[in-house]
């Protein structure tokens, strides 16, 4: 483009605008033609003018002069076009009808910005407010504008912006509360946008975050204290536990000393007693059952209202003394199991024991096995069996039947170099049992024992299925000691939690935390093969002690314990106020997160010894202290924190709209019922109800399900119904749902049936049309399924991992977010199927119509790990990773195993027998016994 002018002109300034377009600054004398015709005022005058990109032609253009000289200073535009202009004069110049500049021979500058005839936008953003960690969308609407544009200029992590392919009125923010990691610091990077519309008028705008002032406990905060909660203990000792249940209360009180139940005095005696104590609410009846021993008795591990009765686990020396029964210990510690009903009656007992010592340290309950956990010194026997310790003391675990104390399913005895001494386990839904034992490293070396110098013990961490077979076993190792570990499986994220005890630094797989004095307490998540996740510690100068852990949700886990003088936990420091005290924590396992920390300080000692959380909202925790009972004398307690003032309410945001004719399955959650309320129904759903394409039901957890096919028409359907709890808590969800025919919704293009091989990592690839280029994919399934998106928008891949434990039908929802602020939800089932072939003959297996075919035969794969195989009827299975043998469970054989060489279905095949512990041969429905070489029925 060529500027002619009469006497000269010169391009002085260039910049572009948000399109790209240019703005021109151009000082001429004479006259200048652009659009039009324009004639310097006296010396040189300055033109401002616009230019398309693609044709250099002129927009528009303004004349800026006076009787001297004119220059332009500078000339910018911002990130959305928005242009700021200096300017200096000799004489000065009027512009609508106001002079500028008068006189000032080029001293000073005057800067100029501009709106245009479309005005700044308008923004409405109401501050956010995070209630729960539910996800929902937040949108910030412009009013009276056009042509809207929205530019991030900062944003936190957790929120995610849903940009617009063309301009809009409105922007859509998708907000993710559960990714928060500190709430104290909601506004660290501010949430600031940048409003624009195609001439570059802008407006910026911060928006405000806080947290709901209401005690909801969503972000690690704690329940308040109830100071109406009755608390029924007295006198000295250790809660080891306590449950309720329907009205009625357990406690389990070891090393008791004056100890009253509900003002019922116990009589004191030089024995040692443990008590369990049973009230049912409204006190119409109580009861105490003494354990006594004139020498040691102590309770180790409870399961307390299971199935009806309370399973007491314990350890005693010399005599043992329940009720008016009188038992002797063998020699040495023996441990004993005793079953009550719910009332307190006494159904079984059984003593366990040798001439050495044997203790029980921890016990549970899987498919009517009582597991029990522990420790022997020198040797030991389990039924006819007699077992060895390779050192002086190794791990036991054993497994009975919870209905007769003398049926043993199986005993399994570890021997390791050094000593062991069994601490903790805990069984997976599967049935998967997890064990956690301290391992001494050093026990000849009786001077470094003595001295307590380079001391070293190692945390032993083992998986056994559900017949005692070790699957695998790792060392947990610190520089120093590691000591209490106590193993947790975790059911929400099929992953595990180890805490404990440990000296100096922890150092695995690329994590790393140091003790501050003494022993700390450190937390660690694992995979079930015991790889390292995470890692986290707490502590202080001195030595501190871990005394209970229980998980709380499914994000959060209490801990608490013991310390001296002071203590960190995360960036929060106690100072002790006694000889010691106590704390629990709120803990998040996901993003390994502490929250809010309790803390009993008064002069005498402090312990939280038993922490049992019913809801988030309802936590009960018992110890010793003198806080609770009102004078400076320590005494037993239990206490309640409990949260009543946000009752229930809907987590996260209501749906706003979905897609005409076509089937649709969305799930609005609820929360902060109480923790009585475990029955729920609908009411006031009258008029809903005349939608018969719509089905609205509501589940155990107070979760709501709408589903159903969406009519063909566009129409709105308000809801306006409750939730009514069997406590008679009240919900209300009142929103209206748009059914839209002509907006896009994302389409899911999903393989009709999906099977993944176990212990195979599998690929399987999808679409999802009408994604536009903001949107956002989510996926919510089992840990080991994962989502990645290939190099095309609409192209996703689901990533497959099943292990252990992972056979049968599993469930995932993919969510579609677009940038419209409308999110489809889809849940697809899956099926993992036995890994049956050899490494060289993967196509040998196949599925059709549910049945498989492999070298064991035609079988039916039921949702988890059952199966209907044609030649055996029903069978459980379990097999291993190599793919050419499996384990099974028949009714009539029990545990078996075979191989590829061994299985002939048409010829016969040879079994192992886990309960023989032979061989049995198997030929159509019937089987040989080579014991008692015998012909037996199937």
């Amino acid at each position: 483009r060529l500027f002619n002018s009469t006497h000269w002109s010169s391009v002085q300034n260039l910049c572009t605008d948000y399109w790209g377009d240019l703005f021109v600054g151009v000082s001429f004398e004479g006259t200048i033609n652009l659009l039009e015709a324009h004639t310097s005022s006296g010396k040189s005058d300055l033109i401002l003018a616009k230019m398309k990109k693609d044709n250099a032609n002129f927009l528009w253009s303004k004349q800026i002069g006076g009787t001297g000289d004119e220059k332009f200073y500078g000339l910018e535009s911002n990130s959305v076009g928005n242009l700021l202009m200096g300017l200096q004069s000799e004489m000065g110049f009027s512009l609508g009808g106001e002079t500028f500049l008068s006189n000032d021979q080029m001293q000073s500058v005057c800067f100029w910005s501009f709106t245009s005839n479309l005005g700044n936008p308008v923004i409405e953003a109401p501050d956010i407010v995070i209630d729960d960690q539910q996800p929902f969308f937040y949108k910030i609407d412009t009013i009276h504008s056009s042509d809207v544009y929205y530019q991030i200029r900062s944003i936190p992590k957790w929120i995610s912006f849903l940009p617009q392919e063309q301009a809009m009125n409105t922007a859509h923010f998708f907000v993710q509360p559960q990714l928060i990691t500190n709430l104290n610091f909601l506004n660290e990077e501010p949430f600031r946008i940048r409003v624009f519309n195609l001439e570059g008028d802008f407006r910026d705008v911060v928006v405000g975050i806080s947290k709901s002032s209401l005690n909801n406990t969503a972000f690690g905060e704690l329940p308040l204290h109830d100071d109406e909660f009755y608390d029924p203990l007295q006198g000295d000792g250790e809660v080891l536990n306590f449950k309720e249940k329907g009205g009625a209360w357990a406690f389990v009180i070891n090393d008791a000393k004056n100890y009253a139940f509900n003002d019922e005095q116990s009589i004191d005696s030089s024995l040692s007693v443990s008590y369990v104590s049973l009230i049912e609410k409204g006190s119409n009846w109580q009861k105490t059952i003494e354990i006594k021993s004139s020498m040691q008795v102590t309770i180790s591990d409870t399961v307390l209202f299971s199935n009806g009765f309370h399973y007491i686990c314990g350890n005693f020396k010399g005599d043992l003394l329940i009720n008016d029964q009188t038992y002797f210990s063998e020699g040495g510690y023996d441990y004993f199991i005793l079953k009550l009903s719910e009332e307190g009656d006494i159904i079984d007992f059984r003593s366990f024991g040798g001439d050495n010592d044997e203790l029980a340290k921890s016990v549970d309950i899987w498919n009517n096995q009582l597991l029990i956990g522990g420790d022997f010194s020198l040797s030991t026997e389990f039924g006819n069996r007699s077992y060895q310790a390779k050192d002086v003391s190794d791990s036991f675990l054993l497994s009975i039947d919870c209905d007769d104390f003398n049926s043993m399913e199986w005993a399994k005895t570890f021997e390791e170099d050094g000593n062991q001494f069994f601490s903790s386990l805990s069984i997976s839904e599967e049935g998967y049992i997890f064990t956690c034992s301290t391992s001494l490293n050093n026990p000849d070396d009786a001077a470094n024992q003595l001295s307590g110098q380079n001391l070293r013990s190692n945390l032993l961490l083992r998986k056994i299925n559900n017949i005692g077979e070790v699957i695998s076993e790792t060392t947990f190792e610190a520089e120093g000691r590691l000591r209490k570990g106590r193993l947790i499986w975790i059911p929400y994220t099929e992953e595990l939690i180890l805490v404990g005890e440990f000296e100096k630094k922890i150092n695995s797989n690329g994590r790393t935390v140091s003790s501050n004095g003494g022993f700390d307490i450190f937390i660690a998540s694992l995979k079930q093969d015991f790889k390292l996740l995470n890692l986290a510690s707490l502590g202080g100068s001195l030595n501190d002690r871990l005394s209970d852990l229980a998980i709380e949700s499914s994000r959060s886990l209490l801990l608490g314990g013991v310390f001296y003088e002071d203590l960190m936990i995360g960036n929060e420091r106690l100072q002790a106020g006694g000889s010691s005290d106590a704390f629990f924590t709120k803990f998040d396992y996901l993003n390994f997160a502490f929250g809010e920390v309790l803390h009993l300080d008064s002069f005498t000692e402090d312990r939280i010894d038993c922490i049992v959380p019913k809801s988030v909202n309802d936590i009960y925790f018992a110890g010793i202290s003198s806080i609770y009972n009102g004078s400076a004398k320590k005494d037993l307690y239990v206490s309640r924190l409990l949260s009543t003032d946000s009752g229930p309410r809907v987590l996260g945001s209501y749906p706003n709209e979905i897609p005409s004719s076509r089937s649709f399955d969305f799930t609005i959650k609820t929360g902060f019922w109480h923790s009585e309320s475990d029955k729920f129904k609908i009411t006031h759903f009258d008029e809903e109800s005349a939608y018969k394409w719509l089905e609205v039901t509501v589940d155990s957890s107070a979760n709501l399900t709408f589903s159903g096919i969406s009519p063909s028409a566009n129409i709105s359907i308000p809801f306006d119904f409750k939730i009514v709890s069997s406590t008679g808590q009240e919900c209300s969800v009142n929103f209206l749902l748009g059914v839209t025919v002509d907006q896009k919704f994302p389409l899911f293009v999903m393989p009709q049936s999906i099977e993944v091989f176990q212990y195979q990592n599998e690929q399987v690839p999808f679409r999802i049309h009408n994604l536009n280029l903001g949107g956002i994919v989510k996926l919510d399934g089992p840990a080991w399924v994962d989502l990645s998106n290939k190099q095309k928008n609409d192209e996703f891949v689901l990533n497959f991992s099943p292990g252990e434990g992972t056979l049968g039908h599993h469930e995932f929802e993919i969510s579609a977010i677009t940038s419209h602020g409308s999110i489809v939800r889809k849940k697809f089932r899956f099926r993992v199927i036995p890994n049956l072939v050899s490494e060289n003959d993967h196509t040998e297996q196949g599925s059709q119509n549910g049945w498989i075919s492999s070298w064991f035969g035609s079988y039916f794969l039921t949702d988890d790990a059952w199966s209907y195989h044609l030649s055996l009827g029903w069978i459980y299975f379990s097999p291993p990773q190599s793919g050419t043998e499996v384990w099974f469970w028949h009714s009539s054989l029990g545990w078996v195993w075979t191989n590829k060489s061994l299985w002939q279905e048409q010829g016969g095949a040879y079994l192992f027998s886990a309960n023989l512990n032979d061989w049995i041969y198997l030929q159509e429905k019937m089987y040989f016994n080579f014991l008692t070489n015998q012909w037996l029925n199937l």
